[in-house]
């Protein structure tokens, strides 16, 4: 899969940079060097997450795969890959994988901030997108998150879905 952001999607782009930094801030180990010795699950978060913090969502998509792999029900992998599909133009495959997530971890506030950003962005689903930041704001009421989807659910309901 090529990915790339278009300079058509500035906001998603922006909001690519506003997850990036969540990931990266959100794992006080996320910027660690891994450990010889570290399990292959971790080592791979780590290097997922250092790669989709730098930018590089091809290198950050190998990772959440290698974590995919080895624990299908990762529901940061899943997540993370669906988002990364979304940005490559594949909105269909991103949303599959972020609902993924959901039913691994339902709880999950970064995968149903991503989740609100591909209806609204790729499916132009004001309401379906207005719902999942409404869950973020429940979820990470005083966080980054919840910050963020508090921006995006006025975004939601001015849009014509």
């Amino acid at each position: 899969m090529s990915v790339r952001v278009r300079g058509g999607v500035a906001a998603v782009a922006a909001a690519a940079a506003i997850v990036g930094l969540v990931v990266a801030a959100g794992d006080p180990d996320a910027s660690a060097t891994v450990a010889d010795d570290a399990p292959p699950v971790a080592a791979s978060l780590t290097v997922a997450r250092e790669a989709f913090a730098a930018g590089d969502f091809p290198a950050a998509l190998r990772a959440y795969e290698a974590v995919s792999d080895a624990d299908p029900g990762n529901a940061e992998a899943n997540a993370y890959a669906g988002w990364i599909a979304f940005l490559g133009d594949d909105h269909a495959a991103g949303l599959e994988r972020l609902e993924d997530a959901l039913l691994e971890a339902p709880f999950y506030p970064d995968a149903h901030l991503l989740r609100g950003l591909v209806l609204l962005r790729g499916f132009d689903d004001g309401l379906g997108a207005a719902a999942e930041f409404e869950i973020v704001m429940r979820l990470d009421p005083d966080g980054v998150l919840g910050a963020a989807a508090e921006r995006w659910l006025a975004k939601a309901h001015g849009s014509g879905g």
